[in-house]
């Protein structure tokens, strides 16, 4: 691989891979529907065997956080927003999981 610089001076690198491995965490949760309307709630659920700790958060893209209402079962939360009239738009709801973090975009109308 060779790399040119402004001045022109060339450089050449020998060649190296990267291989990335997401790991199977990221397939242990799912969020449902990933787009929602304004009073609506979304259900997490996860391949756990029991969701022992967990802890949901959503921001806007500005980073204003948002409280929720969760309802907890076995292997599902229920996730609703506390306030009905949340702008259109995309959001990240940040969720923490028997001590694994997750991040999901979740989009209102």
């Amino acid at each position: 691989m060779s790399q040119t610089d402004f001045d022109g001076t060339t450089t050449l690198f020998d060649v190296k891979a990267v291989y990335v491995n997401p790991g199977k965490d990221l397939t242990k949760v799912v969020v449902y529907p990933s787009s929602i309307k304004p009073g609506m709630s979304l259900q997490i659920s996860s391949s756990y065997s029991t969701i022992e700790e967990y802890n949901v958060q959503l921001f806007d893209i500005a980073g204003k956080k948002y409280q929720l209402d969760l309802r907890k079962s076995d292997k599902t939360i229920t996730v609703k927003p506390m306030r009905t009239n949340l702008n259109p738009g995309m959001y990240n709801l940040q969720i923490m999981i028997n001590q694994k973090a997750y991040t999901r975009k979740i989009i209102v109308e």
